[in-house]
């Protein structure tokens, strides 16, 4: 059993064949920065029937956890109906000894499913522990998706990911969180800068 992340920017009336070896967790959908006014809706296409997941809106509700697991036999697609990307972000679950067998239980939605998999790691989604920016629970394992990154596109990937939970945070009406919140982003926008400088030093 092995698990990876999995993100897209699905940009206004583009459609994003979910093309998987695997188990798709989608844990969250985030509305990009610099956003416009007005409401944008992530929708999803499920064996020829269409779902509306969320609806996010700037600066009102610019992020929605999620928790939707597909697999190839879903012949899922993704689209997005309004003035604004949205940032899908996820994991992967590949069970390499896993032979697929036919379930006389499924319907016609296929594994489009709230349930809980064998492996629950990121099952609730991802925290700001698993980017070394919150205590570890003793009661869960230590991950540290930070301390894993081996290229640049893994670091952007999980700024994104970490950008969503902050705007979570700033979104809550909890002062506690949002002032958490803007000090998270402001780390992250230094790490960030410190990351493109030494890039562009070696260059």
């Amino acid at each position: 059993m092995s698990h990876s992340i999995w993100a897209e920017v699905i940009t206004p009336e583009e459609r994003c064949r979910v093309d998987i070896d695997g188990v798709l967790c989608l844990s969250m959908a985030t509305l990009m920065p610099h956003a416009k006014k007005g409401r944008t809706t992530l929708l999803l296409e499920v064996n020829g029937l269409e779902y509306a997941i969320c609806s996010l809106i700037a600066d009102n509700v610019e992020n929605q956890p999620l928790r939707i697991f597909l697999t190839e036999e879903d012949e899922a697609t993704i689209r997005v109906s309004g003035a604004n990307s949205i940032s899908l972000t996820g994991t992967v679950e590949r069970d390499e000894d896993f032979t697929p067998e036919e379930d006389e239980d499924a319907d016609s939605h296929g594994s489009l499913q709230f349930r809980d998999p064998s492996d629950n790691t990121f099952l609730g989604g991802f925290e700001l522990r698993h980017f070394g920016l919150a205590q570890q629970n003793s009661m869960f394992d230590k991950v540290d998706l930070r301390k894993e990154e081996t290229s640049l596109e893994e670091g952007a990937l999980n700024d994104r990911i970490v950008i969503g939970l902050i705007n979570s945070m700033k979104n809550s009406g909890d002062k506690a969180k949002i002032k958490m919140a803007k000090t998270l982003r402001s780390k992250l926008n230094q790490s960030i800068a410190e990351r493109n400088t030494k890039q562009k030093s070696l260059k």
